[in-house]
């Protein structure tokens, strides 16, 4: 029988590969099409993971599944109205499963539920539509003993920039967040900009002048071409967040599609 895991491999990388072609699939659109498969990938692994959220295995198993999703649905749902209203809900939807295991279990970390495990949750957290969750995981990262620095600068920036979020004025502090501006990347406003590059030293963050270069080139050089957000998703929850991966092997990093040989 063929595994969940390879049925969502197989199930995106054929959205996937419809909508880089710029294709609807057959009788429908891509959305519709990428609905349909998550709801039935949800089925199966509901067939074959009997478990609950108490489980360990089934909480790494389950944030595996919504992590995929949350990939290939920021690489494949944009650009279109019904897209990103899928895109918004399943954001939300993943926020809230996340949110109860957070709940049980405290913040995913990587000693207790494997590297893997710690980057799966990652963009979760990002991307999720509940500004006090992202609050409170903030403040997890703050007082756990696994200090995560670099993770804690890109939480902060993500939701000093949320609009939602008046007590920040909208200025971020480390420049992790920002948009394509005509080719460019232009960070969102900062506080007390002089101070940046010493902020984000502080805390292991490369130059800022580099992270714009970085972001210009993997973003905004073909804005157009597929799979472009999904790379700086990886990016900003992997490479430069290296803090998951520095103490680990090179085995368990390229499992978590952090850095893997060439």
């Amino acid at each position: 029988m063929r595994s969940w895991w390879g049925g969502i491999i197989v199930a995106l990388a054929w959205i996937a590969t419809s909508a880089n072609a710029g294709e609807s699939a057959p009788g429908d659109d891509v959305a519709s099409a990428f609905e349909r498969q998550v709801a039935q990938m949800k089925e199966q692994f509901a067939r074959e993971h009997p478990g609950t959220i108490d489980d360990p295995e089934w909480v790494k198993a389950r944030l595996q599944l919504l992590a995929a999703i949350d990939e290939r649905g920021h690489d494949v749902l944009t650009g279109t109205a019904r897209g990103t209203e899928l895109l918004e809900a399943i954001d939300a939807q993943n926020g809230a499963e996340l949110k109860s295991m957070v709940h049980r279990w405290g913040w995913i970390r990587s000693s207790e539920f494997g590297v893997s495990a710690a980057v799966h949750a990652w963009p979760i957290v990002m991307h999720a539509k509940d500004l006090a969750f992202q609050r409170e995981v903030l403040e997890q990262l703050m007082q756990t003993e696994e200090k995560d620095w670099k993770a804690y600068a890109y939480l902060y920036d993500r939701i000093a920039s949320n609009p939602l979020n008046a007590s920040s004025h909208g200025l971020q502090r480390y420049g992790s967040q920002g948009q394509c501006v005509a080719g460019k990347w232009v960070p969102s406003a900062i506080e007390d900009p002089g101070k940046l590059d010493e902020r984000r030293r502080a805390i292991g963050l490369s130059p800022h002048a580099e992270y714009v270069s970085d972001m210009t080139d993997i973003l905004c050089t073909a804005e157009d071409e597929p799979g472009l957000r999904k790379t700086v998703e990886q990016r900003r929850s992997g490479l430069e967040l290296r803090a998951l991966a520095d103490a680990r092997s090179t085995s368990d990093a390229c499992a978590a599609k952090i850095i893997c040989p060439s």
